[in-house]
């Protein structure tokens, strides 16, 4: 949750505030830069600001002795900055004003956060809520990252995460591409 969190929240309010204040993203996208270009260092700074969060919250887990970290859970990790980082920055693209990249924050990232299997197991869902939470990426995180090992239903969680990361990726890059103000 907190990678979700940090990797869209810091991306999303950054190109908000840079384009619709600020005035700083119409200069960089002026300059001879590839509109890929500039996707991949936004995203990277998300990822960057959204993994140091999480490595604060997981230190702690590990020196309490409450996690173990496998590949699966890094690859997972790696995967969810990834992911939010893009729709952060399609939300920042998007937005027509700053108050605007907070109701996406309250009623998509917060619900999701809450509902994706974070707190409240899925299984025991009613099967209407289950079949809705089962799309929501954050939900294929939180069981990929509880897997010791990559079985079927971890490699199935995997593919929807890469699904969305390059859905997300794509149109991200398509609105710094079409960009225009």
């Amino acid at each position: 949750m907190t990678s979700m969190n940090n990797s869209y929240g810091w991306v999303a309010t950054s190109l908000n505030l840079n384009r619709l204040y600020l005035r700083t993203f119409q200069v960089l996208v002026q300059a001879p830069i590839r509109a890929g270009s500039i996707l991949i260092g936004e995203v990277l700074a998300a990822m960057v600001k959204g993994l140091f969060a999480s490595i604060l919250i997981i230190g702690i887990g590990y020196i309490s002795g409450s996690l173990s970290m496998t590949l699966v859970f890094i690859l997972a990790l790696l995967v969810n900055c990834f992911l939010f980082a893009n729709l952060g920055v399609i939300v920042g693209m998007c937005t027509k004003s700053h108050e605007d990249t907070g109701t996406y924050s309250n009623f998509l990232i917060m619900p999701m956060a809450f509902l994706s299997g974070t707190f409240f197991q899925v299984d025991r869902m009613r099967r209407v809520l289950k079949a809705m939470v089962y799309v929501l990426p954050l939900t294929h995180t939180n069981i990929l990252i509880r897997k010791q090992a990559m079985d079927l239903q971890a490699w199935g969680a995997l593919a929807v995460l890469l699904g969305y990361a390059a859905a997300f990726s794509f149109f991200a890059s398509r609105l710094i591409r079409r960009y225009n103000e």
